[in-house]
């Protein structure tokens, strides 16, 4: 079951109905830059998170992120499959039976 909460604007003092937990898996974003020239001078002004010499950072899902993401100097990296995932098997895929192989 969803919690349901009523989130209230600090301007207008308006109240929205959104999910409880809504905004914790949207906190950090993982981004790589599109040049080497990017990665060496740009970075987060907030975090003062920065790039290594190669892969990718966390950044906070905020203005200035998804600004640079509409710009086209950073992408958004997909997260790749954890093991959990990778071991389950397709809902279509036949699991071997124990008859045939006796």
């Amino acid at each position: 079951m969803v919690d349901i909460i009523l989130k209230r604007n600090a301007v207008t003092g308006q109240e929205r109905p959104q999910e409880k937990d809504f905004n914790e898996a949207r906190q950090v974003v993982r981004v790589v830059p599109r040049t080497a020239d990017l990665r060496k001078y740009l970075r987060h002004p907030l975090t003062k998170v920065g790039f290594l010499a190669e892969g990718s950072s966390e950044w906070p899902n905020d203005q200035f992120t998804r600004r640079r993401i509409k710009d086209g100097d950073v992408r958004v990296e997909r997260a790749e499959p954890g093991p959990q995932q990778s071991a389950i098997e397709p809902s279509g895929a036949k699991a071997p039976s124990t008859e045939e192989s006796q």
